[in-house]
């Protein structure tokens, strides 16, 4: 899967249900193992509260992440169980889902490894756009996993 896909599943589920916006992220760790200025990129797309809409002429050089999360990146791209743990269907980076609250423009999401006992939580918003942002979580993929 490259950038270009995965803005387009963003375009399409990132105004639905707000766990895609977790898959999204997902879908581009796993992309920032074989390109990292394309998963990079991806991976902006849940992050950056700044960025609503992609324009198809944008080129995904132009766009950034902070430093703490090119760090977390960098660390789960070291060992790529971790973030393949949290999915349940590879084919569409569905996620094992434990639990799901949602009060009009915000979100608590928990989702489950198959690495680790507690499940991990993830808050998220919906910006002007109606597209939900991950605000919080990122770092807690990496916490309590025991590699097999």
């Amino acid at each position: 899967m490259n950038f270009t896909e995965i803005r387009e599943i963003w375009k399409s589920k990132c105004r639905g249900e707000p766990e895609s916006a977790i898959e999204v992220y997902i879908m581009g760790v796993i992309l920032y193992e074989t390109n990292e200025t394309e998963g990079k990129a991806a991976c902006s797309l849940v992050l950056n509260s700044n960025l609503t809409i992609i324009d198809e002429k944008i080129e995904v050089i132009d766009i950034d992440i902070n430093q703490k999360e090119k760090q977390i990146i960098e660390n789960l791209k070291k060992n790529p169980s971790i973030i393949r743990s949290y999915i349940k269907d590879p084919s569409e980076s569905t996620l094992f889902l434990r639990k799901k609250e949602v009060a009009r423009s915000r979100a608590k999401i928990l989702i489950k490894s198959s690495l680790k006992k507690t499940p991990t939580t993830f808050f998220l918003v919906k910006d002007d756009a109606g597209y939900w942002k991950i605000v919080e979580g990122t770092s807690s993929l990496l916490k309590d996993i025991k590699i097999k």
